[in-house]
């Protein structure tokens, strides 16, 4: 599963768009298993705690109602109907 990523055009200090790749390889059942979902998810520091903002077959999301002057930090991953893989890396985007 790839990183996260951000179209930094598209980020403002109140808005971030979120982008990755499609899984690719083997997942969670073997190889060539359909992918029925993205569970992309942000971590809220005030919370201390991740929570979803997206579950789809989309590649990209935009979040809003970001807050200027903070760290925002994301991961995603895949699931089947076997389950759900391992989560990328987590990512950050600072909204300015």
């Amino acid at each position: 599963m790839s990183q996260p990523t951000f179209n930094l055009a598209a980020t403002t200090n109140t808005q971030t768009e979120i982008l990755w790749t499609a899984l690719s390889g083997s997942s969670t059942g073997g190889q060539s298993v359909l992918i029925d979902a993205y569970d992309l998810q942000q971590y809220d520091s005030s919370l201390t705690t991740w929570f979803t903002i997206q579950n789809s077959t989309s590649l990209s999301f935009v979040q809003t109602g970001l807050v200027g002057g903070r760290f925002y930090y994301f991961k995603v991953r895949a699931f089947n109907k076997y389950g759900s893989g391992e989560f990328s890396s987590v990512a950050s985007v600072f909204t300015g």
